[in-house]
């Protein structure tokens, strides 16, 4: 499987959270907020992760791949991973996305959209998920 890390999302993700003045916990700044496939279309989930129970110091991430049938497939793999170094997952969206990297492009759509992965390639923000408002 080909994943596509995009580093510049932790930048955003710090900056527009509400509240969000200290730094992200270590723990949590070690994990990649978005890892997507190269290309293709795929499903994807947006998740909130905080190391144990704490729930009050959090950071969003997206996983997405083609190699999953289902969504909850992303999201068991995801979770048994960060629960092995005590980190919480908590699904809180998903969609579809389409990646086209020669022309840096990414098309979010579905029920549910991620903005923090279209902000970093400069698409239309509309997006329909409840962290679009805090983003």
């Amino acid at each position: 499987m080909a994943v596509h890390t995009v580093a510049s999302c932790q930048a955003v993700v710090t900056e527009t959270m509400p509240g969000k003045t200290a730094p992200v916990n270590p723990k949590l700044a070690q994990v990649p907020t978005v890892q997507i496939d190269a290309s293709g279309t795929f499903k994807y989930i947006l998740c909130k992760i905080y190391e144990g129970n704490n729930t009050s110091d959090y950071k969003y991430i997206v996983r997405g791949t083609a190699d999953a049938n289902f969504h909850a497939d992303i999201y068991d793999y995801l979770d048994a991973n960060l629960e092995a170094e005590g980190i919480s997952c908590e699904c809180v969206g998903g969609g579809k996305i389409t990646h086209d990297p020669e022309n840096k492009s990414i098309t979010i759509f579905g029920k549910s959209q991620c903005p923090l992965v279209k902000r970093n390639w400069h698409q239309d923000e509309g997006a329909s998920h409840p962290v679009a408002g805090r983003t």
